[in-house]
């Protein structure tokens, strides 16, 4: 049965997708200015930084959770974090951000059919013109026509980024699973702590073969 529409969870919802489509065209000139590890790094270790005094200040620290809630955690940030960031960015490595941003805003065509096999929900009207829109934007991608460059689109590079897709939406499915309550911030705080946990040998790896002094100002900002 379908559930009814409230305003203030689709702006949210809408806000965040907006957040991950302005975070594609920032991964494009990532993987053209440092290494990936490297980036991903130091992007997790800022937000852990932002986010940790801000949990410990609004809700007294970290949620004390079940050992099956901890592995659930682990599992998403290794779909939703850490596979989700690699296969996207090797993805626009290959292919257009626009191309690319069209097919990660394909999430909820995703989701919405993954969630009406596993846990029967229907969308209603709304929802179903939702899924349609982003099943259309994925298939106009068919007119530009394969092919590498600007001019076209790379397939192999999509097909990446549909992976990419694929392991947010297990990552969405599986906050779901969770028993014990956890906000949104403390949630948000467990993932970049374990983005960091997971990006941080690879960012060492970059670091000691590139070294920061090939960074740019401009890639910092990117960060």
């Amino acid at each position: 049965m379908s559930q009814p529409l409230r305003l203030r969870p689709c702006l949210d919802l809408c806000l965040a997708m907006a957040i991950v489509g302005s975070s594609v065209a920032a991964g494009k000139l990532v993987v053209d200015t440092m290494p990936v590890g490297l980036a991903m790094g130091l992007r997790f270790a800022l937000a852990a930084a932002l986010s940790l005094p801000l949990l410990y200040r609004r809700e007294g620290g970290l949620p004390r959770l079940s050992a099956r809630s901890w592995g659930l955690l682990v599992v998403q940030a290794l779909a939703g974090v850490f596979a989700f960031n690699w296969l996207l960015l090797a993805g626009l490595a290959r292919t257009s951000a626009v191309s690319a941003g069209v097919v990660a805003g394909a999430t909820p065509l995703v989701m919405g059919l993954v969630s009406a096999l596993l846990f029967g929900e229907r969308p209603g009207a709304a929802g179903w013109l939702g899924i349609a829109l982003a099943a259309a934007g994925v298939m106009s991608l068919n007119a530009a026509g394969a092919g590498p460059g600007p001019a076209g689109v790379s397939w192999a590079g999509l097909g990446l980024v549909l992976a990419a897709v694929c392991c947010e939406t297990a990552f969405l499915l599986l906050r779901k699973a969770l028993r014990e309550p956890l906000s949104a911030l403390a949630g948000a705080t467990l993932m970049s702590c374990l983005g960091l946990v997971l990006f941080a040998p690879f960012a060492v790896v970059d670091a000691l073969t590139r070294g920061f002094s090939s960074l740019t100002p401009g890639a910092w900002a990117l960060v």
